[in-house]
């Protein structure tokens, strides 16, 4: 029996040492770095008495915490929970001994433990929601819900606390709510504490209580719509609560109060107490008992009751003792009556301002909540004064948003039956302006491996650290291999080798920052390099629908060039090349964007070192057609002075009816969409371009867009002035006052490519110019002058009649050089009227080109016609000044001499364009005149008498 005894007594010692449940763990949770990325998700994974601690951040998520004896609190400050569906609760409890403490949330909380145990069950397994911030809701408890503990939260611009009926053992206490409807509603609850040491301020309500009986106790409650309401069913008894300034009133009994009535209570509001339909008579006093009352003196009785204008029964109440007591009863209305009411009268003692700040400095709008800490006498009213010309009355704490940059001056006046007093401090809050942040980062593992060439393994976790400054609030990071991340300092696993170009932009109220590390992080590449990408483009800004050809590095060469593309438009539009046996697939990619927008454009690319990335954001810029975009181009923008500049309007949208161009150089130009301008001093140049049309001005301004250099020496011959090489490198040497017409043409010129500038305006002679590019030079321009006699850059006429002088110029001085172009080529026309009235020749056509001090004649090909024009081709050995030139019918075999004096006779007619009136239009037929005897001998005689006048002016 006795070894029985002892075997039972070591088994119960055995079991006792055994733990009966599982460790309580810890789940962290943060974005990208914890254990969860979510909340749910933890909390999903978690057992009873694990601790849920989240990592700072911004969540948005719904949360339903259905687990028993969970505590979820953040790991330090700035944890954010936002609804994703802001038509639902943030937050759910469906369980009881939950802690929900420390967050700052956005929405409402809602518990609902209804019907989980018996009241000791719940008394054994309280649920607690502590020092949270909550804005745009608040806290709701269902039915039946209980064993609550709501106590240390503030909860701003919602419903405050409301606590629906049946449920026991709900705690509220020491609470903070403001800008609510009500700032807590009770109804129906059996077995409450005292509803005791809460704030509450600019609520419709302050506290409503309904159903049953309650106690409020220790209660401040100011600036609201009604500061008590005791409800419409039960009762409540109201000890040491300060109720002030609520503009319905301070107390509306709609049931009753209990046995303990109100008293010692501070009362200060127009008017302090209402009642109901059944007005019954209620206790507002104990007997006088010593001890100090809620003004500090030194017995209760009563309660204390002031109004804001200082006219209040115990203001104006007289204690001839000194007691602290006023010598006469209260009447509150003819059924109740406060026999021993509170006055302050016997309090000589002026109260001691003094106030602090939870900041004092920031950017604007700077939110500072001050706080009265003085001492001395009990205030009865506090007055604000916050420097900015706003003032706040009544409040012993004040909140203020300062909007406005500067520095301010902030006092606090104190008042009582003593007196009052101020306290001033200056320079005591001081507000800068808001600036938008600058991104930055790094990451450690990439930096300890920049300096020994190596790169990060693939699979490995890399992390990444904010370094911006300016107080950003939202993280946006791209990782370059598709993924994202929104947490300030992530962490990501790259899972394919390659170069990857990382991208972080920051934004806060003021604005954003984008900051791009090209290829930071290298991946898996060791031994054979990566190519990283590049790209540029023809164009990046135009009306839509805008046409894009993009180009990756043209220099690349295998085995090192890309084997495959895949280019993102930005607009959906994705293009991809796949490339095998070492072929490249083409480095160009062409783009029509349809609609207006900026576009943010990545090309992945792809060698046998790996991949590499690049993003440019908003790099495409289309615009509206029909809108107004003032823009302009010149053929030069650099060169030695006197720099002649041919400026061309670029604008789009309705048709402008002037144009006004300033050249930066105290010289306007008015009402010409083209203008020619020559800078004859050194120095940099804005031009600026003022268009109106149908919907007003716009000007664009382009800084420093002229410079202008010191003037070129030159040889004293001056010789090589007159040579083609000169023509076109810092804008047209021809006197503006011999050019007759102009015309410019603009191409993106591609290595390979066939290039035609087409002259479609017909302002010219000439239809097109082209030839064979040879290698890649970009947009160039090219410009035609229709002269009105021969160009002042040669030195001599060509032979035969000629049709017309012009001067064509293409891109810079080097543009048409032959290691750039090949097989220019020249497309021109000639009026048959002219043809037929100078009885010219059509197989005699040519196009004269002068090089060198001399003309060459160029073989035209004869490529079609029309009713108003016959058109020629012609092959050139380059660009310079040019003549068309025929041989009349008439005049074949006729001495130079003549063909020149007839050339010089046209010229001067041309000049003299403004002589012509409608005598000019009466000449003869040609035909008729040929049938005249002697005609051309009185031919020759008149032009020689034409030239002779001409001279002697």
């Amino acid at each position: 029996m006795k070894s029985k005894t002892l075997f039972i007594v070591f088994t119960l010692i055995f079991l006792i040492g055994v733990p009966s449940t599982v460790s309580a763990r810890d789940i962290i949770v943060g974005n990208g770095s914890g254990s969860s990325s979510t909340i749910q998700e933890a909390l999903d994974d978690a057992e009873a008495g694990d601790v849920i601690i989240i990592k700072p951040g911004t969540y948005v998520e719904n949360i339903n915490v259905s687990k028993t004896r969970l505590t979820i609190k953040p790991e330090t400050n700035n944890v954010f929970i936002q609804p994703a569906d802001s038509t639902k609760a943030t937050i759910i409890l469906s369980n009881v001994g939950i802690t929900l403490t420390g967050f700052d949330i956005d929405g409402s909380v809602y518990v609902n433990n209804a019907m989980l145990g018996n009241s000791e069950y719940y008394l054994n397994n309280m649920s607690q929601i502590t020092n949270n911030v909550i804005e745009n809701g608040g806290i709701e408890v269902g039915s039946e819900s209980s064993g609550i503990i709501i106590s240390g939260n503030k909860i701003t611009g919602g419903t405050g606390i409301d606590v629906a009926c049946c449920g026991d053992y709900n705690e509220i206490t020491d609470n903070d709510i403001s800008n609510c409807t009500t700032g807590i509603y009770v109804y129906d609850e059996r077995s409450v504490p005292p509803i005791s040491s809460n704030k509450i301020n600019n609520c419709d309500v302050g506290i409503h209580v309904s159903g049953l009986s309650y106690d409020l106790e220790n209660n401040e409650i100011t600036n609201c719509g009604v500061g008590v309401v005791a409800g419409e069913t039960g009762g409540a008894s109201l000890i040491g609560n300060k109720i002030t300034y609520c503009s319905d009133c301070g107390l509306k009994v709609l049931g009753y109060l209990e046995a303990k009535g109100a008293c010692n209570n501070y009362f200060n509001n127009t008017v302090n107490v209402k009642f109901g339909d059944y007005e019954d008579a209620y206790t507002w006093n104990t007997s006088l008992t010593e001890g100090t009352n809620i003004i500090g003196g030194s017995y209760l009785g009563g309660n204390y009751w002031a109004k804001p204008d200082g006219t209040g029964f115990s203001q104006t109440a007289n204690d001839a003792n000194g007691d602290g007591i006023a010598d006469s009863a209260y009447a509150i209305s003819e059924k109740n009556c406060d026999y021993l009411p509170l006055t302050a009268r016997y309090n000589s003692v002026l109260p001691a301002p003094d106030f602090t700040a939870n900041v004092t400095s920031g950017t604007a709008p700077l939110v500072v909540l001050f706080t009265d800490t003085g001492s001395g006498g009990t205030p009865t009213s506090w007055l604000w004064d916050f420097g900015d010309g706003i003032t706040s009355k009544h409040a012993q704490t004040a909140k203020h948003t300062f909007t406005n940059p500067g520095t301010y001056d902030v006092s606090l006046t104190l008042t009582n039956a003593a007196g009052s007093n101020t306290v001033n401090k200056v320079n005591y809050i001081t507000v800068t302006s808001r600036q938008a942040p600058v991104a930055d980062f790094f990451s450690p593992e990439v930096n300890d491996l920049i300096d020994f060439g190596e790169s990060i393994p693939i699979n490995k976790t890399v992390s990444f650290t904010d370094n911006s400054t300016g107080s950003p609030t939202s993280w946006l990071w791209d990782f370059g291999d598709g993924g994202t991340s929104t947490a300030q300092n992530p962490e990501h696993v790259y899972s394919a080798r390659g170069g990857y170009t990382v991208n972080l932009t920051v934004t806060n109220s003021t604005g954003s920052n984008t900051t791009s590390k090209y290829g930071y992080v290298l991946v898996g590449v060791m031994d054979e390099p990566v190519i990283p990408a590049y790209f540029s483009s023809d164009v990046t800004s135009g009306n839509a629908p805008l046409t894009v050809t993009f180009v990756d590095d043209l220099d690349a060469e295998l085995p090192n060039y890309p084997i495959w593309r895949e280019w993102d438009f930005g607009d959906g539009v994705v293009q991809t090349y796949v490339v095998d046996d070492n072929e490249s697939a083409t480095p160009y990619a062409t783009h029509v964007y349809e609609k207006p927008g900026k576009y943010t454009v990545t090309l992945y690319m792809d060698n046998r070192g790996g991949k590499s990335i690049i993003t440019k954001y908003n790099y495409i810029t289309v615009t509206d057609p029909n809108a107004t975009v003032v823009n302009f181009s010149a053929n030069v923008s650099s060169g030695p002075a006197p720099l002649v500049v041919l400026f061309a309007d670029a604008s789009t949208g309705p048709t402008p009816s002037s144009w006004l161009w300033n050249f930066g150089d105290g010289i306007y130009s008015k009402h010409a969409m083209n203008a020619t301008h020559t800078f004859t001093e050194s120095g940099s140049y804005t031009v600026s371009l003022t268009v109106e049309n149908s919907e007003g001005n716009n000007t664009v301004t382009k800084t420093d867009y002229i410079v202008v250099t010191e003037p070129v020496a030159t040889s004293s011959s001056g010789g090589s002035s007159h040579k083609s090489s000169s023509g076109g490198g810092g804008g047209s040497p021809e006197p503006a006052k011999n050019v007759e017409a102009k015309e410019l043409s603009q191409v993106f010129i591609t290595n390979g490519k066939e290039v035609k500038f087409d002259f479609n305006e017909n302002a010219t002679c000439v239809v097109y110019v082209g030839f064979d590019a040879k290698r890649t030079l970009g947009k160039t321009t090219t410009i035609v002058e229709q002269l009105k006699n021969r160009s002042s850059l040669v030195s001599e006429l060509p032979e035969g009649e000629a049709y017309k002088f012009f001067n064509i110029w293409v891109g810079s001085g080097e543009t048409t050089s032959s290691k750039n172009i090949e097989n220019p080529v020249i497309g021109f026309k000639v009026e048959k009227t002219w043809i037929q009235d100078e009885r010219i020749d059509q197989a005699s056509i040519s196009l004269n080109r002068y090089n060198d001090n001399e003309w060459e004649q160029l073989p035209a090909s004869l490529s079609g016609e029309d009713e108003k024009f016959v058109y020629f081709t012609a092959e050139t050995p380059g660009f310079s000044s040019f003549a068309i030139t025929g041989e009349s019918k008439s005049t074949l075999g006729v001495s130079e001499t003549g063909a020149n004096l007839g050339s010089e006779t046209r010229a001067v007619d041309e000049t003299n364009e403004g002589n012509k009136g409608p005598e000019a239009e009466q000449e003869a037929d040609p035909k008729e005149s040929a049938s005249l005897p002697g005609f051309e001998m009185i031919y020759g005689i008149v032009g020689l008498f034409a030239v002779f006048l001409h001279r002697r002016k």
